[in-house]
């Protein structure tokens, strides 16, 4: 085995590895956000509570001019609106599965049918929490027909109405807006799949970057600075690809804080508070995870390249020389015998 067929072989591993290492951690460290901050059921909003949510609501949906904006809430905690809900979810279900009969290309189309399953049941998921009170969400949407372009709000208004001011945040962050601005700044700003193709970049990019560039003039390459620079700072341009997302959020939430305050009661609003700084801290954990498991994945894979070669090749030596004088020992002991 030549020289280059052993570094590529190390380079292969080291990618592989580096991978690896960020699904692990991305996957561990999101599951932990989600058990303690995403998906922690509220289980002491009382009736008075609920109504006294639902009173301000309704009166902000009003003086605020969300109702001229066309904002409306379905809720998940009566038959009309789970009737609603459902609607929508088979919606999302049959969009993800037209785009599998739309595909022509034969890779396409196997590689879209391998992740429709997987797709549907995160959605499935999704619109589960909204129905168990962990979660709601504020939806964009074009009817074809009409080209209507329709403002959401999903949410269980028995379980979890405080989350209904952070999503009215939403709605209220692009009115100045015209009707279409506002619905493809939404797709840029909440749509986790330009965000996650970006932070792919980033780790592809700084784990196929080397240390240092090749010593062969006539093999280097005039992006080697661009890949360098991008390995170089890979965690924190990882990060930096999931602050419009946070930045939506915490805008969001600074809204509906500012909504609770004219209309809640002093109890109920503090409650808002805390539902706030918990949303707050969720996505700023989510951003944090993102950012450690990218600069992870490229330190295992730098380890498997650049050191433990090195390492080996000192494993290596140290044993011949241990071996040596194992061997010169026997020897002196033969010739003393004799």
């Amino acid at each position: 085995m030549n020289d280059c067929t052993k570094r590529n072989l190390t380079i292969a591993s080291g990618v592989s590895a580096g991978l690896g290492a960020y699904m692990l951690s991305n996957c561990y460290g999101n599951k932990y956000v989600h058990k303690y901050f995403c998906d922690k059921i509220k289980m002491n909003v009382s009736p008075q509570d609920a109504n006294e949510y639902k009173i301000a609501i309704q009166k902000a949906l009003k003086n605020e001019g969300f109702d001229e904006y066309g904002v409306k809430i379905y809720d998940a905690s009566t038959p009309e609106g789970v009737n609603i809900i459902n609607q929508i979810l088979e919606d999302h279900k049959n969009n993800i599965q037209n785009r599998v009969t739309r595909a022509k290309n034969p890779l396409s189309k196997y590689l879209q049918q391998k992740l429709a399953k997987y797709k549907i049941k995160k959605v499935e998921k999704g619109f589960s929490a909204i129905f168990a009170g962990r979660n709601a969400c504020a939806i964009q949407r074009v009817k074809k027909s009409t080209k209507e372009i329709q403002s959401l709000i999903l949410s269980n208004m028995e379980k979890d109405p405080d989350s209904v001011f952070h999503e009215l945040g939403h709605h209220q962050n692009h009115r100045s807006l015209n009707k279409t601005a506002d619905y493809f700044l939404y797709k840029f700003l909440l749509n986790k799949k330009y965000i996650s193709r970006s932070i792919l970049g980033i780790l592809l990019v700084s784990l196929f970057t080397n240390k240092t560039q090749n010593p062969d003039s006539n093999k280097s390459n005039p992006f080697y600075p661009v890949g360098k620079f991008i390995k170089d700072n890979c965690g924190k341009l990882a990060a930096l690809a999931c602050i419009p997302m946070l930045a939506e959020e915490t805008i969001a939430s600074i809204n509906g804080q500012k909504l609770g305050q004219k209309y809640l009661p002093k109890k109920q609003w503090q409650s808002l508070t805390r539902a706030h700084l918990r949303s707050f801290s969720s996505y700023a954990k989510f951003t944090a995870i993102t950012g450690l498991s990218v600069y992870l994945a490229n330190l295992v894979r730098d380890i498997i390249v650049s050191d433990a070669p090195k390492l080996g090749n000192k494993m290596i030596q140290r044993l011949k020389k241990e071996d040596n004088l194992y061997k010169n020992k026997i020897s002196m002991d033969v010739f003393i015998n004799k």
